[in-house]
């Protein structure tokens, strides 16, 4: 359980670094006041988190 959690935190970082810089690239600034990326971002979390807890 603790090796699926370190292993959603270390890909969801990967993800949220990727998706910053292109957010950065197309809008020439980081917008940090929309709701539904975070909301996205925290599912996708718990989906990894799953994923990988049944993995190991």
């Amino acid at each position: 359980m603790i090796k699926g959690f370190i292993y959603a935190v270390l890909i969801s970082l990967s993800i949220t670094a990727v998706w910053y810089v292109y957010e950065y690239k197309q809008f020439g600034e980081l917008q940090w006041d929309r709701e539904c990326d975070s909301i996205v971002s925290i599912l996708y979390f718990i989906a990894l988190w799953i994923a990988y807890s049944e993995r190991s």
